[in-house]
């Protein structure tokens, strides 16, 4: 199967770094926070997320920019590499879908993209908004953000802050349901190695999901 051109960057840290061979997915990780965006209604206009890549993956990207940049890491080489991942995220929909209910909803262009180091780690931020502002009130807004073939597994980082909300005054609170795939798909996915992918919505069932409502 062909790698999306983002999953291969993983793929090739994962071949070059890792020291010890491994039989199942996912190969690589990357922590999530979440930022619900609301307008001046409280209705959810769109999500702020940051990514905290792996260290495996990041220390691959650091020895990239250290090459561009002699001996150094370069935020230079830091902003290239984020614009090839923004542009290649985007036959993906960035990783990300956000329903009202059971409707999916439509989403803009990313706009703020940012990324630096934290610590050894490589961290990437953008927002998505979405097509038009959603109330949460009566119907939960959901969002799931995961890599659709599994290769790479997203959740939400270990913290107290993991979901917050853009005014945190707002009366909304966030709950995050733990993925629950069944044994057969928990058989195929411990069945591929490194240099496989799963197949095109494999990754959906091992997502997390967000619940968000809003008195």
């Amino acid at each position: 199967m062909r790698f999306p051109t983002f999953i291969a960057n993983f793929v090739a840290a994962f071949l070059v770094l890792s020291p010890l061979p491994s039989n199942a997915h996912p190969h690589a990780w990357i922590d999530v926070t979440v930022t619900v965006l609301l307008d001046d209604d409280g209705r959810v206009r769109g999500l702020h997320q940051t990514w905290l890549f792996d260290d495996f993956y990041s220390a691959f990207v650091m020895e990239g920019a250290m090459t561009i940049g002699g001996g150094k890491v370069s935020q230079e080489a830091l902003d290239s590499l984020l614009a090839e991942n923004m542009s290649n995220l985007a036959e993906y929909d960035y990783f990300t879908e956000v329903g009202s209910g059971e409707n999916k909803l439509e989403m803009a262009p990313p706009i703020n993209a940012t990324t630096q180091l934290v610590g050894n780690r490589l961290q990437m931020a953008f927002e998505v908004p979405l097509a038009s502002a959603v109330s949460a009130n009566d119907i939960p807004f959901n969002y799931r953000i995961y890599d659709p073939t599994f290769y790479v597994e997203m959740v939400h980082a270990e913290t107290d802050d993991n979901v917050t909300f853009s005014d945190a005054s707002a009366p909304c609170a966030a709950i995050i349901k733990e993925p629950d795939p069944d044994p057969e798909k928990l058989l195929y996915a411990s069945s591929l190695d490194q240099s496989e992918t799963g197949y095109d919505g494999l990754g959906r069932y091992f997502a997390e999901v967000v619940s968000v409502t809003c008195d």
